[in-house]
């Protein structure tokens, strides 16, 4: 594919049509639905390794089941100069992602609108993604990027965002973050307003910027948080933690 750009969006949307046939979300459960069958692997992987310029068509993979998707079935080819498996821009809308372990995937500006509960992602960019509305609960963010990702109204409860994880600027409207650890995680410039952080583990957290404004920090852990600069109007704080490190708190 890498010598024939032209020929990209015809191999694009059989090789994304076929997924889509053989790993439908709504098939009947596999005999061990934790491995991802052999030839959906394989047309993913070939996938993973189109080029990133110019730009490949978009991956069609809506409505897809890969629950048994582990990174190192999808190696990359030796004469790419990918560092990432290469899933720009790809559609995953109302696939099931549950489980997944996955490193060094791009999904920059991918819609991953999909369910992601109990996922693993390291060393993953999903800048500027549509995750809104989305499922993930428990995930797992290790050294990703979610800047300028939109979030709104997503469902994070239990995830853990750890290791230089960025959700700065990001679109975090209405989102659930009830129990999450986001403990020195970086949020500056995050939109969250009217997000729900009951019992979120901030201690720490960069929140330089951010627009709070009537987001729920109930019984929440703000010690050593830096808030300055934040909108916070309406915010509920009744029960939070802070100490003489919390910074920018009225």
């Amino acid at each position: 594919m890498q010598d024939s750009p032209r020929d990209d969006p015809a191999v694009t949307s059989v090789l994304s049509a076929y997924i889509r046939d053989k790993a439908p979300r709504h098939a009947e459960e596999a005999e061990d639905p934790a491995v991802l069958p052999a030839d959906v692997a394989a047309a993913l992987t070939v996938l993973a390794n189109r080029p990133i310029e110019p730009r490949p068509s978009v991956s069609n993979l809506t409505k897809v089941s890969l629950t048994g998707l582990n990174g190192a079935s999808l190696p990359l080819f030796k004469d790419t100069s990918l560092t990432k498996r290469n899933f720009r821009h790809a559609d995953l809308f109302g696939s099931d992602l549950s489980g997944v372990l996955l490193a060094k995937f791009d999904f920059h500006a991918a819609r991953l609108v999909a369910k992601w509960e109990n996922a693993h992602l390291a060393e993953c960019d999903l800048s500027e993604a549509n995750l809104h509305g989305a499922y993930l609960v428990n995930v797992n963010f290790y050294y990703s990027d979610l800047s300028h990702a939109d979030l709104g109204n997503a469902n994070l409860a239990r995830a853990a965002i750890r290791h230089n994880t960025s959700f700065s600027n990001a679109d975090l409207r209405f989102a659930d973050l009830t129990d999450a650890d986001l403990n020195h995680g970086t949020l500056s410039g995050a939109n969250l307003t009217k997000a729900n952080l009951t019992r979120t583990n901030l201690s720490g957290a960069n929140l330089r910027g951010a627009d709070l404004r009537d987001v729920d920090f109930s019984s929440a852990d703000l010690r050593g948080a830096d808030l300055r600069g934040a909108k916070m109007d309406g915010a509920d704080l009744e029960g939070a933690k802070m100490d003489k490190n919390t910074l920018g708190v009225p």
